[in-house]
Parts: structure tokens; sequence; C-alpha cells
């Protein structure tokens, strides 16, 4: 996602093979820089680290480091949407009028971090988050003339590299697991797994989420409405 020669080539032979695409999937991003999820072995409870440690550690931290967060999650996708519009275009040219079909869509994964005001321990990612969703709202306004509709899709805590080893997650337990969570961390007391996920995208992208243009969906268990946010 952030070398133009690799999105075109991909872009070049999706053209080849299939002539076109219907839908633009960015769902990359990386969590940046910060202090780790995992706790050490020998510690009983949660570990927070002291506003010293916390600037410590991110002082260690080059400046482009930080950038490079934004770089993959934001301009990373900026530029795979232009990399594949042609293509977006080219799939609704084969849309027939007559009949109910969804037009081209893009769709991109933010983050309810975009929201939150309490994640004190990697502050590239809600920024670069945040970034992703004012993109997806412009790119929207942009393209919906055209005929090309951007959604976006927030989660909350889910199964992955970035979440591995999340201090609360229950001992013995799989992070997906019915009450892997505590409910004051998310009421629905576990993350979402991969069948979360896959249901929720083949919904936007499928018939019944034809008429979404412009929307943003939070898929977070409601771990939102457990801490400040600005949602």
């Amino acid at each position: 996602m952030t070398s133009k020669d690799s999105l075109q080539s991909i872009a070049d032979r999706i053209t080849t093979e299939q002539g076109h695409i219907d839908v633009l999937f960015a769902n990359s991003g990386i969590g940046g820089p910060g202090l780790p999820f995992k706790k050490p072995a020998s510690a009983s409870g949660d570990v927070k680290p002291t506003l010293q440690e916390w600037r410590d550690a991110l002082w260690s931290v080059p400046m482009e480091d930080f950038t490079q967060t934004l770089h993959v999650n934001c301009t990373g996708v900026m530029y795979t949407v232009l990399a594949f519009l042609p293509l977006l275009i080219k799939g609704n040219e084969r849309r027939n009028p007559s009949e109910r079909r969804q037009r081209s869509q893009i769709l991109v994964t933010s983050s309810i971090a975009a929201w939150n005001r309490t994640i004190p321990h990697n502050p590239s990612y809600p920024a670069s988050k945040a970034a992703v969703l004012n993109l997806v709202k412009t790119l929207s306004t942009k393209l919906a003339p055209e005929g090309i509709r951007v959604n976006c899709l927030a989660p909350g805590l889910y199964t992955s590299e970035m979440t591995a080893g999340h201090s609360a997650v229950k001992e013995g337990m799989e992070p997906d697991e019915d009450g892997a969570l505590p409910a004051d961390v998310a009421p629905e007391q576990r993350m979402g797994g991969l069948e979360d996920m896959a249901a929720t995208a083949l919904y936007m992208m499928g018939a019944g989420g034809a008429y979404l243009s412009g929307s943003v969906l939070m898929t977070d268990g409601g771990r939102a409405g457990q801490m400040p946010s600005s949602y």
C-alpha cells in the first residue's frame, strides 16, 4: 500500500485479467510505535505506564516511525483508491441500469480509535484512523456524482496480530471466546472474530448494503460506550 509501483502493478494485472472491479476493500493497517499491549509475565494485574515511562518510550522512537503509521494507514488508502479508480469506473460501466444492482464501492477500515480519547500507549494509531475517517467522508462526497460509493468499517477489539497478548483477555481463554473480556472493556465480553468481520464486510459489499453511501459502521461489541469518546 505504500508503493505506487506495486499498486499500479496489481491494478494493471487485474485490468488485463478481469477488466474491472466492483469492490475495493482497503483493509491493511499497522499499529505504529508505542508501548505494547503485553504485560510482564511476573505481573499479577494490568500494568499501566507512568506518564514519564510513556513519554520516554515514545521519545525513543524516531519521528519517521510515527509518520510511517499515517503513511500506511491513511496515505496508503488514498493511493490505493487512486490506483484502482479506473477499474471501479469500469465496474459501473458494466452495470445494467434496468437491474437493481449495487454501484461500485470502496470499503475502508478505520477504527473506533478514531473517536477514542483514552488510548495512551500509541497516539499515532488513533491519529491515523481519525485521518482515514475524514478521508472516507471526503472521498464519498467527491465520488458520489460519479456513482462510486465509499463506506467505512470501524472495528473495536478484534483478534489480530496487533491485539495479541492484550492484558484484558482472561488467562487461558481465546480472545473471541464468550467471557474472555470483562464487561467494562466490551459489553459483549469478547473480542470480535473472523466470522464477525467477514459477515459484516459481506453485508456491506452485498445486496444488503447496496443503499449504503458515505456510511460508517461501528462493529465493536459496545466498547466505544465504555470510554470517553467523540462518537
